[in-house]
């Protein structure tokens, strides 16, 4: 009996350490970034008005796929977002419009999961899982009264922030000429990017939807 089990968990290993697969890529994105603003009790600001801003994304990316169907997703990414905002806060003060330009360096680990072929080498996949984004560099323009002061200091921004990702999208297998992989995804901050609104205590959190274009070697 215990001859049969042992085989039995051999060929079970066996066939996992043959599903085993690295794969490395490169992605390129173009992103919408937004903001969600609100002061330091959660509560909406009046008179504020924002807008999103659009950037970009692209690095390497690698897959490694334990199983036919689901791998383990990660990669170095970077990431150029950011957000815009005019409010007089507090009410107080003069209307103040504020841009930030970030850069981030994002390292997503997310689990990557893909059906069987529904064509010739077509495949739907998904992920979901997180990233860490580390703040690379920043820059705000602050515009009060027509005159605009601009800063490159991170001063005031959490430098590490981890968002919680989800995506879908398409992989097509071109056989001995790599993968495309086509694909949407959201990044949603678990973590606020700065607690300062014009100087004052608030919650600005930076999310971004991406368009991926992906290429596996």
């Amino acid at each position: 009996m215990k001859k049969i089990a042992f085989i039995v968990v051999f060929l079970i290993i066996a066939k996992f350490a043959a599903a085993q697969e690295f794969r490395f890529g490169l992605r390129l994105s173009p992103i919408i970034s937004m903001a969600a603003i609100s002061d330091k009790d959660k509560n909406t600001i009046n008179g504020l008005t924002k807008s999103s801003k659009v950037g970009f994304a692209g690095g390497l990316m690698a897959t490694y796929q334990f199983t036919e169907k689901f791998g383990l997703h990660s990669g170095l990414n970077i990431v150029s977002k950011g957000y815009e905002y005019e409010v007089a806060y507090p009410a107080s003060t003069p209307k103040q419009t504020t841009k930030t330009n970030l850069t981030t360096v994002e390292i997503p680990v997310a689990l990557h999961m893909r059906t069987n072929e529904i064509a010739s080498g077509i495949r739907i996949r998904g992920i979901f899982g997180g990233s860490f984004n580390i703040l690379a560099s920043s820059k705000t323009d602050v515009t009060i009264s027509g005159t605009t002061t601009s800063t490159k200091k991170s001063d005031g921004y959490y430098k590490i922030v981890p968002d919680f990702i989800v995506g879908a999208g398409v992989e097509w297998s071109l056989k001995d000429a790599g993968t495309i992989d086509l694909g949407i995804r959201f990044n949603q901050p678990l973590f606020l990017v700065t607690d300062k609104i014009n100087g004052t205590d608030g919650r600005i959190k930076a999310s971004y939807l991406s368009f991926d274009i992906g290429y596996y070697f």
